[in-house]
């Protein structure tokens, strides 16, 4: 039997009676129904249906009454989410200051806030006249939104609540006496009256448990860890107590679904990413549902047709091309892999159906089904052609359907229970969006695509799913439920009472004003203490807890939490995550332990990648061997406008046909303002026509003129700074070299290297990016290539190494040299004496080419930021289950005798 969140005894006889109980919300509802339904099923097999509403039902109950009884003013319908918002967006769309707005239909959302708020708070629209600061647009566009209501019949949820209101004052509807308020922890001024009106007698319910309680507070080291126990302090509760109801209350709930259900999959059910695995019934349930739009199922519908109404990125083509919901992948999975490689190797940043249906063509000598394939994508034309007619909407409804069955869309793959229901769903929401219908006579695809995908955004999927023991709920949806166990988490001082956030649009003195929700700091803090005092009394067993740190700042307790007894390592008694995949392959005779920290030896001196492998192998060896030896590589990807590969490039060419020509500081200082920017615009000129014309002519023009002028700006301010140092000559400008490092050749390109007056030399390395010296220390070497310079090339001249960094941000010499150098940016280097520093270095980078010829490939980061660089091969290295892998193998080594 599924666990009840509500004792129903003390009201039990009174809903027997008919006695009303009104909720916040429908999952208050279910709750009392359910324990309702469970109590009589005790003495009875039929029962009356108890009078428990939720708010909502409660009040189109009353609205259907008025119509039913021909009330005057009752002819109009209430409006859905979807015709409220698509009124918004056409509202705004429309107005003079459309045109000035990046993403007009995101306001649609806090307008519609911003006009329940006036309305809720019983704020007339005057109020704004008072308020100098208040948004003209905003006043402009509810005028003419409510225009529309009218036009269309439409009635709000706030209308409603106004004329029942009215209906009760003119005794059109009669009073509820002795009714109950259930979970109501926050009522807006025109629900109040209404109430008021409406229920006179009625009286809130006590929904606190009348138990004994247990309460603490407990700490993570960060949020990811707080879930992790929370999860594993869940199963301890569930394997001690079966019957236990368990609550987990997230707070921010709706922006940590992902993460949160990511892991509690992973501590009870860690072998779901299997492949083998099917999807199974978890046993905990989540209150808050995911947009339709990112079911996968869902978007794939949305992306072929996008594929086939405007150009779309490589990426997006190609993950289309490989995905199970269309067609007959596992036949055509082949054929659409070639496909997809053949197209990457364009290297453009945009394709289009027509370019996918060429690809498709071209590949039917080597695959049977491309002929086919082809014939299908063909039947997209037919719609290519038709975007822009104004057609209505059950016609276009009917015809994407008609080309994504075409298609093969959800696929020949049977669906499971979940991406079932998400079909059903998205068939149900095009039959809502029909609604849209009278509001509009005729739409194009163009337009009316993005608006199926706005809508589905915002259409909230739940699967049906048989009950869980484990409730996972925002803070709203656990007011007024109750349990045997609850942990609420993220209770530390920067989210607990949240912060305020008024509402954009409207005035923040007038919402203070009329203390409306997130408005301020105050009614934050009330709210959060009602909130709170109501969460300590929905269990027996209460677990308040915090994380210490986020993003490395640390976090204190939220100062309601200040008096509650603390306790630590809740949580911490599972095994790791992953342990029980490691003791099923143990058992399953798998499973064998191999010292895998060294390949195969180098088998020549010669290595590819020159100080590259040298900078891989500090940061993670496996990394190094993977890149290096194994020839493992990030894919190409095109990118809109210019790369920093391809800015890094014109900047390297820029400088050295300039130093080319120049040569010395003294022929530089002989160039007036005037001679040297023309010289520089020249040479930035040059260098970003080359790079475009290789793009084929996917950068403009203008956006091309704009990069020249962005580069020469940032070498110009680089050359002032030139100016300032003492004398120098070029010597070397983008000089190939050979060297040879303790048993390993290599190649190498110097960028520049100076002589300076003392005839020592300085070797300079430009950096379009962030770049520190901190990364030559010996005993951290993130950054090697500048060091193994200064070991390997003129080592009685080298004086010094410097980054030279030519950005947006800053154009500086950034080095370490001896410490008679009298160069604004060379410092004296870690060791205290350039000497001693290139023998530290000596000994660090032997110690890495010795790893290197060793084929030492162990899977470890010597450095936290090196991961962020290896995203592409993260699967390959596996660096996160290395912890727990080792941890089970020292849990099957033996004792020592």
């Amino acid at each position: 039997m599924a666990a009840v969140l509500f004792d129903i005894s003390p009201v039990y006889e009174d809903l027997k009676r008919g006695r009303l109980i009104l909720t916040a919300n429908n999952r208050q509802r279910n709750q009392i129904l359910r324990a309702y339904h469970n109590a009589q099923s005790v003495h009875s097999n039929c029962w009356k249906e108890p009078r428990v509403q939720a708010l909502g039902q409660w009040l189109e109950g009353l609205w259907q009454q008025l119509q039913l009884n021909g009330q005057a003013g009752s002819e109009k319908t209430l409006a859905s989410s979807a015709q409220l918002n698509f009124l918004w967006e056409s509202v705004i769309g429309e107005s003079e200051l459309a045109s000035g707005l990046m993403r007009p239909h995101q306001l649609s959302g806090k307008a519609e806030s911003a006009r329940t708020s006036l309305e809720l708070w019983l704020c007339p629209v005057s109020e704004l006249d008072k308020w100098p600061e208040a948004d003209p647009a905003f006043r402009l566009w509810y005028e003419r939104f409510l225009a529309r209501l009218d036009e269309h019949q439409l009635l709000t949820r706030e209308d409603l609540q106004r004329r029942l209101l009215s209906a009760y004052h003119d005794r059109q509807l009669a009073q509820e006496e002795n009714a109950w308020l259930y979970g109501f922890d926050d009522v807006p001024p025109l629900t109040a009256e209404l109430f008021r009106e409406a229920l006179p007698s009625a009286q809130a319910l006590d929904h606190s448990t009348q138990q004994p309680r247990s309460l603490c507070l407990t700490s993570a080291p960060d949020a990811e860890e707080e879930i992790r126990r929370a999860a594993r302090w869940a199963d301890d509760v569930l394997h001690a107590h079966p019957d236990a109801a368990i609550g987990i209350v997230v707070p921010d709930l709706g922006q940590q679904r992902a993460r949160v259900e990511r892991v509690f999959q992973e501590v009870f059910n860690p072998r779901a990413p299997a492949p083998e695995v099917s999807r199974t019934v978890a046993p905990f349930n989540f209150s808050a549902g995911t947009p339709l739009a990112s079911a996968p199922v869902v978007q794939t519908a949305l992306d072929l047709i996008a594929l086939h109404l405007h150009p779309q990125t490589t990426d997006f083509t190609c993950q289309l091309l490989l995905d199970v919901f269309w067609g007959d992948y596992p036949q055509e999975l082949p054929l659409r892999t070639a496909c997809a490689i053949a197209l990457r190797g364009k290297c453009r940043r945009e394709l289009t159906g027509i370019q996918v249906r060429e690809c498709v063509r071209a590949l039917t000598d080597r695959f049977a089904s491309a002929a086919a394939l082809a014939r299908t994508l063909e039947i997209t034309r037919d719609l290519e052609r038709e975007k822009h007619h104004r057609q209505t909407l059950p016609y276009w409804f009917e015809r994407i359907q008609q080309t994504l069955s075409a298609l093969g869309w959800p696929g020949s793959r049977r669906l499971d229970s979940v991406e079932y229901q998400q079909v059903q769903r998205w068939y149900e929401t095009l039959d809502e969006m029909a609604r849209l219908a009278h509001l509009q006579s005729g739409f194009t695809l163009v337009e009316l695509l993005p608006l199926m995908r706005r809508t589905l955004e915002r259409t909230p999927f739940q699967p049906q799913t048989p009950d869980s023991p484990i409730q996972v709920l925002g803070t709203l949806e656990a007011s007024g439920l109750q349990f045997t166990h609850c942990w609420i988490m993220g209770m530390h001082h920067r989210a607990w009472p949240p912060a305020p956030e008024p509402n954009p649009l409207l005035p923040v003195g007038l919402q203070r004003q009329w203390r409306m929700p997130r408005a301020s700091a105050e009614r934050e803090l009330n709210y959060a203490e009602r909130l709170t005092e109501t969460l300590s009394h929905c269990a027996t067993t209460i677990i308040f807890s915090y994380p210490e740190t986020q993003a490395d700042q640390p976090l204190r307790p939220s100062a309601l939490m200040q008096q509650l007894p603390r306790e630590s390592r809740i949580g911490e008694s599972q095994p790791a995550v992953f342990q029980d995949n490691y003791r099923l392959f143990a058992l399953s005779g798998l499973l064998e332990p191999v010292a895998a920290d060294f390949g195969p030896p180098l088998g020549s001196v010669k290595i590819p990648g020159g100080t590259g492998f040298f900078k891989a192998q500090a940061a993670c060896p496996f990394s190094a061997f993977a890149r290096y030896r194994l020839g493992a590589r990030e894919r190409d990807r095109a990118v809109l406008g210019f790369s920093p590969a391809e800015r890094g490039i014109a900047l390297h060419r820029i400088l050295a046909e300039f130093w080319e020509k120049t040569r010395s500081l003294s022929a530089l200082q002989t160039q007036t303002a005037a001679q040297l920017q023309q010289q520089v615009d020249a040479l930035c000129h040059n260098a970003i026509a080359e790079i475009a014309g290789k793009r084929r002519g996917e950068l403009t023009p203008g956006f091309c003129e704009l990069e020249a002028s962005r580069l020469s700006a940032q070498i110009m301010a680089w050359l002032e700074r030139e100016r300032e140092r003492p004398d120098f000559t070029v010597e070397w400008i983008e000089k190939a070299e050979r060297v040879s490092f303790a048993g390993l050749e290599f190649s190498v390109r110097i960028d520049r290297m100076d002589r300076l007056v003392d005839e020592s030399r300085l070797i300079i390395d430009y950096k379009t990016g962030n770049a520190k010296p901190n990364a030559w220390r010996s005993t951290a070497l993130s950054d090697p290539q500048l060091p193994l310079y200064a070991c390997t090339l003129l080592p009685n001249e080298l004086s010094a190494i410097a980054f030279a960094v030519i950005n947006a941000r800053q154009q500086a010499l950034d080095g370490w040299g001896e410490q008679k150098l009298p160069i604004e940016g060379i410092k004296t280097p870690e060791a205290g004496d350039w000497a001693a520093q290139r023998q530290a270095w000596q000994l660090t980078l032997e110690q890495l080419a010795n790893e290197i010829k060793a084929g030492f490939a162990g899977a470890v980061y010597r450095f936290a930021e090196a991961q962020r660089f290896d995203e592409d091969i993260r699967p390959l290295i596996r660096i996160n289950e290395q912890r727990d892998l080792q941890h089970w193998l020292a849990s099957q080594r033996k004792p020592a005798l």
